[in-house]
């Protein structure tokens, strides 16, 4: 049974296998931080519903296949106080690419600023260091 709040996304049936390794390893993550004593940390859970297949645009192309896959635990993560709300991935020659956590309870425009931050630095800590991903948290309350 799904919830009103979840999302739901179509998925290619030949990515569903990666898709479904990256959640186990997400998972893994999760329950080491709960073994640490972090709190309020859930496990990810899709529901995959049946294949379908579309129509490709280009005649040329055979028909792709996919699925609607449904995000049951859209609630992002929050820890000691902070919630998880996006994610900077540092490209070399080509910037930062943002992303927002599905089901963060972010206002238009919010995380704009982030665009154009350094890999180099961080709020937190201002340690000086290079750094390949950047994690965007936010005070609960």
């Amino acid at each position: 049974m799904t919830d009103a709040t979840a999302k739901t996304y179509k998925v290619p049936a030949e990515n569903l296998g990666a898709l479904q390794e990256r959640i186990e390893k997400l998972n893994r993550k999760v329950a080491r931080g709960l073994k640490r004593g972090l709190e309020g940390l859930k496990p990810v859970t899709i529901e995959v519903g049946p294949l379908f297949s579309e129509k490709n645009p280009k005649p040329d192309r055979p028909d792709r296949v996919f699925a609607m896959v449904t995000l049951l635990s859209p609630e992002p993560p929050k820890a000691n106080g902070w919630e998880f709300v996006g994610a900077l991935t540092h490209v070399e020659g080509v910037g930062t690419v943002l992303r927002v956590v599905p089901g963060a309870n972010v206002a238009e425009g919010e995380l704009a600023r982030y665009r154009e931050a350094s890999p180099n630095n961080c709020d937190c800590c201002h340690a000086t260091r290079r750094r390949l991903d950047t994690f965007i948290l936010r005070k609960v309350g």
